[in-house]
């Protein structure tokens, strides 16, 4: 009889004390956390906008707000950052699930044979 491979083992099925296939594609959560970044990159790239030249109390709350935006673009690209730093994590931790899963799904499947 043909001993199967640690990669054709089938993810149908529970084991035994760690229940059924860990759910979920951790390429595509790490895809998600690559445009997260580039969208932190284009966040953090903001530039701090110029009125030069307009002197008026408008002017002045304008530059107030655009100041502010900039600001908070650059305060949230770091935020942004954070949460593709957690889905690359999460991406990892799922990955793991599933190789250990794997693991003692073939264990298993070999003391069955």
């Amino acid at each position: 009889m043909r001993q199967m491979s640690f990669s054709e083992v089938s993810t149908s099925g529970s084991v035994p004390g760690l229940g059924a296939y860990p759910a979920g594609d951790a390429e595509a959560i790490r895809a998600t956390a690559a445009a997260l970044r580039r969208v932190a990159g284009t966040l953090g790239a903001v530039p701090q906008p110029s009125i030069g030249g307009w002197r008026s109390p408008a002017a002045s709350r304008i530059r107030a707000q655009l100041t502010g935006a900039a600001a908070a673009a650059h305060r949230h690209a770091g935020e942004v950052r954070a949460g593709a730093d957690a889905l690359e994590r999460a991406a990892d931790t799922l990955e793991a699930d599933q190789r250990q899963w794997r693991l003692a799904k073939w264990r298993m499947e070999l003391a069955e044979q």
